[in-house]
């Protein structure tokens, strides 16, 4: 993901999900879908939030399981995942539950956790629009 094998500008749209977490330099990975979307295009990241329950249950479970893929992950916050770009991104969590919740509230803590405007959610998408270039 650091260098993606891909001529500059060619792509209308950059996903990554699930993978900022690995990366060390996730500022670079960033930059990097951004180098291969065209100017107008999007960049689209998702990652868990640090500030959920979920980041917090994995890193604790990586810790008594030596061998786990998150024993070293980096999870992020929202601020931390517009932090990675100097361009102003949308920013939202979702999965406002915990893993053992009873399916019969999962709705209603989805719709208040949005209302609220919680940082907790589980679940991090950021969204970048690349700026148009110049047309002189």
């Amino acid at each position: 993901m650091l260098h993606l094998p891909f001529a500059d500008a060619v792509f209308d749209k950059a996903v990554s999900v699930t993978a900022l977490e690995f990366i060390g330099e996730a500022k670079a990975a960033v930059r990097e879908l951004f180098r291969v979307v065209k100017p107008g295009g999007r960049v689209v990241a998702a990652t868990l939030n640090s500030l959920s329950p979920w980041a917090v249950r994995r890193k604790a479970a990586a810790e008594e399981d030596k061998s786990s893929v998150f024993r070293d992950a980096r999870f992020y916050s929202p601020e931390e995942m517009q932090a990675l770009t100097l361009i102003p991104g949308s920013i939202r969590t979702a999965i406002h539950f915990r893993k053992d919740d009873d399916p019969g509230i999962i709705r209603k803590s989805e719709e208040q956790g949005r209302r609220e405007g919680r940082e907790t959610g589980a679940f991090i998408a950021a969204c970048w629009d690349k700026p148009a270039a110049d047309r002189k």
